[in-house]
């Protein structure tokens, strides 16, 4: 099967003890099943660590909510003991994150990790592929609405690469994503009617012995081989007119009370850390001492902070718009893509107000911050998307 990722993907590796923020640090981390019993058969003198701090299938944190084979150095005693291969499913592929497609396996690093949050800031974002063994238990996906979200993506992607001359600004380009998210969803919504009232009729065509099968496929109703042509039709290709002047969200960003709104809601979400809401409260505070002033934000909107954020609209767009494949919900995966870039593109621009600058580091940080508090709590992920 293909294995599709991003090109930096193979620049990450894990820093252990230099990590600032271990992801073995108030993490509950669930054993799979074949780890587990390898543990179970640990004979060595480590084994009665292992049954010690293994608890209905979870490592048991401590008062500091570390993993209990954290170490004092800050490096992993199963890793040391028992080897890099006898690491638990989660902690071998964190922060890897995989999707499936049918004969397409989609993964990437996810910006919760810092040293991840650091490679994607730092590398232009483009794409690669390798042919891997095949996996098994694959979910269905209609093969035609496939055809056309990756068909989408990639123009997404292409706009938020662009360099030179055909490059636009950043705040038009994710106005006009919302705008084309719209576009998409109208289509989708069409077409996903149209394919409940075929597969109505075909149903009630069958004979009644070949009901008792169940619904028939989407392979059944349309045939074996998907249309070339997208079932959102043309125009949700060509809706680029006008991106330079339709600047809803450049109008959105001075607008220090719309500001101000969103950065009351986001304190209404589950918190992952004890400092997230502190800081969001102190971002508010900043906004709202220039919530008249139209020009604050020009200082983050310069080419030096640009390329970065361009970056991050580009992970999130790769991440999840895939996924509209199984819920038909795209514009909100282009909400959540243009929403997240904006958040952390609003708080940096408050911590530069906060500590008098916003370098590599502290973005990356910030970045990774967003990450962890939002993509890794599925209550949150699933009220904003």
């Amino acid at each position: 099967m293909r294995y599709r990722t991003p090109s930096y993907m193979d620049k990450f590796h894990c820093i252990a003890d230099k990590c600032k923020d271990s992801c073995c640090i108030g993490w509950e981390i669930d054993i799979d099943e074949k780890t587990k019993a390898y543990y179970d058969s640990v004979d060595t003198p480590f084994a009665e660590r292992l049954k010690k701090d293994i608890k209905d299938g979870c490592f048991v944190l401590d008062e500091k909510e570390r993993c209990p084979f954290l170490n004092d150095k800050n490096l992993c005693d199963i890793y040391i003991n028992l080897g890099k291969e006898h690491l638990c499913q989660i902690c071998s592929d964190h922060p890897r994150y995989y999707e499936w497609f049918g004969e397409l396996k989609e993964g990437g690093i996810g910006l919760s990790c810092e040293e991840a949050a650091r490679v994607i800031l730092s590398n232009d974002f483009s794409l690669k592929e390798t042919e891997i063994e095949e996996e098994e238990d694959l979910p269905d996906y209609d093969m035609e609405v496939f055809a056309a979200l990756e068909k989408a993506r990639d123009m997404i992607l292409e706009k938020l690469n662009e360099t030179g001359e055909k490059k636009v600004p950043l705040e038009f380009l994710l106005s006009w994503m919302l705008k084309y998210g719209k576009v998409l969803q109208l289509k989708l919504d069409e077409y996903s009617a149209e394919m409940e009232e075929i597969q109505e009729k075909v149903i009630s065509e069958l004979p009644e012995d070949a009901q008792i099968f169940g619904e028939t496929n989407s392979e059944a109703a349309f045939g074996e081989n998907p249309s070339e042509e997208s079932p959102f039709g043309a125009d949700a290709k060509t809706h680029d007119d006008g991106i330079i002047e339709e600047d809803d969200l450049a109008q959105f960003l001075m607008n220090g009370r719309v500001r101000s709104t969103l950065m009351a809601y986001f304190q209404t979400l589950e918190p992952m850390s004890n400092s997230w809401i502190p800081f969001l409260e102190m971002c508010d505070q900043v906004n709202r001492m220039h919530i008249s002033d139209t020009k604050w934000l020009d200082e983050i909107n310069s080419e030096k902070y640009e390329i970065y954020f361009r970056r991050l609209a580009s992970y999130f767009i790769y991440r999840y718009f895939m996924k509209a494949v199984f819920d038909l919900d795209a514009a909100g995966k282009i909400k959540f893509a243009v929403l997240s870039t904006y958040m952390i593109w609003l708080l940096a621009r408050c911590t530069i107000e906060l500590t008098g600058q916003c370098d590599f580091e502290d973005l990356a940080l910030l970045a990774k911050n967003y990450s962890k508090e939002i993509e890794y709590s599925e209550e949150n992920l699933e009220k904003l998307m």
